[in-house]
């Protein structure tokens, strides 16, 4: 069909992505947890002979030791996701993570919108021209809203997630993207909430004191 943007968006290998990104986030995270309790298990093992001779005190207290930092391997992580959120009110990214999240996503939700904006300065005068045209203006906002939402959660580790380096968006093409989104934007005239529009300009804030920290270097 030429009125579909099939050559830009495949949604079931989108789907597939975003599924094992998710899955391979959530492994990592179990793997380090049970090589961290192995590790400590193996340590205990080694002590436990030492332990036994000393005092009920002293054991209490290097069990509460162990006990701390069973803890705090497993609850590190989200506690400085908490905080992060907390901070800038938006889900913790990694850099390696963003970089995907960009790439499979943010991207071709732009380059979709894109195609769909020409697609609808070419749609023919027959039965379907005003349903295809006003189905073509809710994708392309849809799309454009969906973008600035994933880029406004690389708000909370925008200093890792931007500039040069492994891991890491160069500000040339989040420039880029952000200056096809607002083109958009304006074309089409999509009306973003209060509270996205705040944090998206803060996105466009933290990029341009990047921008402008690797121009005095």
């Amino acid at each position: 069909m030429a009125n579909f943007p099939s050559k830009w968006y495949d949604f079931i290998n989108k789907k597939e992505i975003k599924r094992l990104r998710h899955d391979l986030s959530d492994s990592y995270s179990l793997r380090v947890e049970i090589a961290a309790s192995i590790l400590i298990t193996i340590a205990s093992f080694f002590l436990s002979d030492y332990v036994k001779e000393m005092c009920w005190v002293y054991q209490l207290f290097i069990y509460l030791i162990i006990a701390t930092v069973v803890v705090c391997i497993i609850f590190i992580p989200s506690i400085k996701k908490y905080l992060s959120i907390k901070e800038s009110g938006n889900v913790y990214i990694g850099g390696k993570e963003a970089v995907s999240i960009f790439d499979d996503e943010i991207v071709y939700d732009v380059l979709v919108a894109c195609e769909y904006f020409e697609h609808k300065k070419e749609i023919a005068n027959n039965t379907f021209c005003d349903q295809l045209t006003e189905f073509y203006s809710i994708e392309i906002e849809y799309y454009i809203k969906t973008s600035i939402e994933k880029l406004i959660d690389f708000n909370s580790n925008y200093l890792k997630i931007f500039g040069d380096g492994r891991n890491r968006i160069s500000i040339r093409r989040v420039d880029n993207i952000i200056s096809l989104i607002d083109s958009l934007v304006q074309k089409v005239d999509i009306k973003l909430d209060e509270n996205t529009n705040s944090k998206y300009s803060m996105l466009c804030e933290n990029i341009k004191k990047i921008r402008e920290k690797q121009q005095v270097k």
